[in-house]
């Protein structure tokens, strides 16, 4: 009787747990078949309830950062961009260099069409990359040609690193 006193009292009392890592954004405890979340405030983290049985707690914490398509290899504290193999690149006016950070099915090209000064081309992709000379400054649209269809907008003059993924091309102005 006094066993089963102590573990419903146990059970019903606050858990309170200090976070010492300023990164660690959420805690979780899995306890058996139940999984209990809490948000960390001001290093502190707490559960209104102790759980019946013994617990793992998991921390979620914040790392680095991703802002653009590619590949990504990150560590606890931070994220780099791994670079694709690709044509040498550079800018100049009124190019738009393209490279693609996932693989794309041989014989597809990138199209680039501008509506306002009519301007449409079509180019393959070698290497990972395309490179289109002669657009003027204003939105054009970029699409996949003979392989999984994709189209992004706006492209202007730059280098763009662009993803092809479930039919969606996403590109970051780099």
């Amino acid at each position: 009787m006094i066993a089963w006193l102590l573990s419903v009292a146990w059970a019903s009392s606050p858990i309170e747990i200090a976070i010492a890592d300023p990164k660690v954004t959420e805690v979780i405890l899995h306890c058996g078949a139940e999984e209990l979340r809490a948000t960390v405030r001001g290093g502190m983290v707490s559960f209104p309830n102790a759980p019946a049985s013994t617990c793992t707690l998991e921390m979620l914490r914040d790392g680095g950062k991703i802002d653009s398509a590619g590949k990504w290899v990150c560590t606890l504290d931070n994220c780099t961009r791994e670079d694709v193999h690709h044509l040498p690149i550079s800018n100049a006016p009124n190019r738009v260099n393209i490279v693609l950070t996932t693989s794309v099915q041989p014989g597809t090209g990138l199209e680039i069409t501008c509506p306002s000064t009519g301007q449409r081309e079509r180019l393959p992709v070698v290497e990972n990359t395309v490179t289109f000379d002669g657009v003027r400054s204003e939105d054009c649209t970029l699409q996949t040609k003979g392989g999984m269809p994709g189209r992004y907008s706006p492209v202007k003059y730059g280098t763009y690193y662009c993803s092809l993924t479930a039919n969606t091309l996403v590109c970051t102005l780099r």
